[in-house]
């Protein structure tokens, strides 16, 4: 096929720039893989400006480096002030070590070296010790078997990364579309998260009800906790309804007043309707110390019995329990 070349007035780092501009655009989570080589350098310096001026937001940027053990020493000592950098601005750095697949000696080198080990004493040995910082462990790691090619496509915010970082903070729904429709990833998916695993190709109609079954579950789930949170904090004994949080006393729907005391009073009955409350017991849980005189959970109670009862001579919910102490009657 011909290819037709098309003049441009933009040169390649005017474009890369808008490149990057785009990739922090929508707020979501950016990773850069760096390697210490010259294009690499490049993308660097590039992003690095662009966070000076505050066109971007560090913040969102996490740059990975993947050591394969025998690194030379000037390309660690690139990378080192490029994390020193990254991270003065902002940033975060994500230093990995990766044990090679292979240490081939000279003159025994296959098509899957990885790199040349010129001493055979050193095969099963790390060449060079590791930074401190260095991540020597991952889920998506495979040691002895991964290199940079195959590990970094994996831990670059893959599907499965993605998942894990979201279920930390957020429990919405999470489906995955994937070309990787083996059961090995369809169960690692749905493990590490996944509500759903859908495998190319599928029709958008079919996508469209699998998002809106989602959603109908998820909202679902949000109505029955927030009935649930509600619930714990609304006391309601027939006509009669305590709110904590907003600190209201209600009966048959009218607001009553109420001092602190006779709240927290009302509260502690109301938490436990039909159980028998000695005055010493609820001295003790409203005020928080021994009880001395307990006179005074007499006046309290005849004062909130005035207002929550139609008739306080007859009551209807706050009763006494001769010689024993106070409850709230349950209602059928």
């Amino acid at each position: 096929m011909a290819v037709k070349r098309i003049q441009s007035d933009m040169d390649v780092v005017t474009a890369a720039k808008i490149r990057i501009r785009n990739a922090f655009r929508n707020g979501v989570p950016v990773y850069m893989s760096f390697s210490g080589g010259k294009d690499s350098l490049t993308l660097a310096q590039l992003t690095l400006s662009l966070i000076q001026s505050g066109e971007v937001n560090p913040s969102l940027l996490t740059v990975q480096f993947v050591d394969e053990e025998a690194i030379f020493p000037c390309i660690e000592k690139t990378v080192m002030d490029w994390r020193r950098k990254f991270m003065y601005a902002g940033a975060k750095f994500e230093w990995y070590c990766v044990e090679v697949k292979h240490f081939n000696c000279f003159n025994e080198l296959s098509e899957e070296e990885t790199f040349i080990c010129w001493d055979k004493r050193k095969r099963d040995v790390w060449v060079r010790q590791p930074p401190p910082f260095a991540i020597m462990s991952h889920p998506m790691l495979k040691p002895r078997k991964d290199n940079y090619q195959s590990f970094m496509p994996r831990v670059c915010m893959d599907g499965i990364t993605m998942t894990i970082k979201l279920r930390e903070k957020h429990d919405f729904p999470v489906i995955f579309l994937s070309a990787k429709s083996e059961e090995v990833d369809k169960i690692m998916g749905l493990d590490m998260g996944a509500d759903d695993y859908v495998t190319k190709p599928f029709t958008p109609m079919e996508l469209l009800a699998r998002v809106n079954s989602q959603l109908r579950r998820y909202k679902r789930f949000m109505e029955r906790l927030g009935s649930t949170q509600i619930s714990r904090t609304v006391h309601t004994i027939g006509g009669l309804e305590l709110n904590e949080e907003t600190v209201e006393v209600t009966v048959d729907g009218e607001p009553v007043k109420m001092t602190p005391m006779e709240f927290k009073i009302l509260l502690l009955l109301m938490k436990n309707p039909g159980r028998v409350f000695s005055a010493d017991e609820i001295y003790e849980r409203v005020w928080n110390e021994r009880a001395v005189n307990t006179d005074t959970i007499m006046v309290h109670v005849r004062n909130i019995r005035e207002k929550i009862e139609i008739n306080p001579k007859e009551p209807k919910y706050l009763k006494v329990v001769w010689g024993v102490g106070y409850k709230i009657e349950k209602q059928a």
